[in-house]
């Protein structure tokens, strides 16, 4: 498959199917990104960045991109990266291919729009990874097991320790904005209705937890992935994408959104949009 590299070894593969113009649309997302936060973006040096129409069609040739290609999982998810910090394996999968809701299939192009926001969520993964703490002796016991299928209960319960704790979507600033925005949401029926009704902004609604009777601290932990997923669509935001739905996500996690562009400011040393 053809493939390219720019600055400091960051690769890109392609795969058949997506278009010269998904392709450039990854590339130049990266490239800006690299132009903007220089040698404090230097966390994404090594990262290979694979376009493909679906994940389906990966070539497993590591575990991430096997994991990836075989899951059931990942109908409805625009782009994937793996957390590093555990296999030393710096991947991100775009899939150019728009699902049709009513299918569960991909069904058209996406725009470049949203190929360029999506490359910059998945940015903000690996940024909410790399800035958050990191417990060695975790780091040292999941990178064992995690992308096993059969886990013991005590496997489990240390994958969701190391989960709970690494990011800086997990830290307690950003948690508490965080559920002042969501207790918001779920106290505004008519605003929760149409963002649990949307495609793109029902991937930013918890759906692990009952928002609608307030969040307990409990729930906030619960909604752990959400967390994360908010954490990256407002990184994507505040680094200049827009996937269409930026007024109306940033007016929901208007508090979320002012700790993420701090967070920006502090580590990027990029001033956010």
């Amino acid at each position: 498959m053809p493939g390219e590299k720019i600055g400091n070894n960051i690769s890109f593969e392609y795969y058949n199917g997506p278009t010269l113009k998904a392709r450039n649309a990854v590339k130049n997302t990266v490239e800006e990104f690299v132009k903007k936060a220089g040698s404090n973006g230097n966390f994404i040096n090594g990262f290979t960045f694979s376009v493909v129409e679906t994940f389906k069609d990966l070539k497993p040739d590591t575990p991430f991109k096997r994991l990836l290609k075989t899951s059931n999982e990942n109908t409805g998810i625009w782009g994937a990266s793996n957390p590093t910090e555990i296999d030393r394996e710096k991947g991100i999968v775009i899939q150019t291919f728009e699902i049709d809701p009513a299918q569960s299939i991909f069904s058209k192009n996406m725009t470049s729009r949203f190929i360029e926001s999506t490359v910059m969520h998945e940015i903000g993964h690996c940024f909410d990874d790399y800035y958050g703490p990191k417990d060695k002796d975790l780091i040292e016991k999941v990178r064992k097991f995690h992308m096993e299928d059969d886990l013991t209960s005590e496997q489990e319960d240390i994958l969701i320790e190391y989960h709970l704790t690494k990011d800086l979507s997990d830290s307690k600033e950003y948690k508490q904005a965080w559920r002042k925005d969501v207790t918001a949401l779920g106290k505004d029926e008519k605003n929760l209705k149409e963002f649990l009704n949307d495609q793109i902004k029902s991937y930013y609604t918890p759906d692990e937890i009952d928002i609608s009777d307030g969040v307990s601290l409990d729930e906030v932990e619960l909604a752990d992935h959400f967390r994360s997923e908010v954490f990256a669509q407002l990184f994507a935001y505040a680094l200049g994408k827009d996937d269409g739905n930026k007024d109306e996500i940033t007016k929901v996690y208007k508090n979320t959104y002012k700790v993420v562009k701090s967070y920006v400011k502090k580590y990027l040393k990029v001033n956010p949009d």
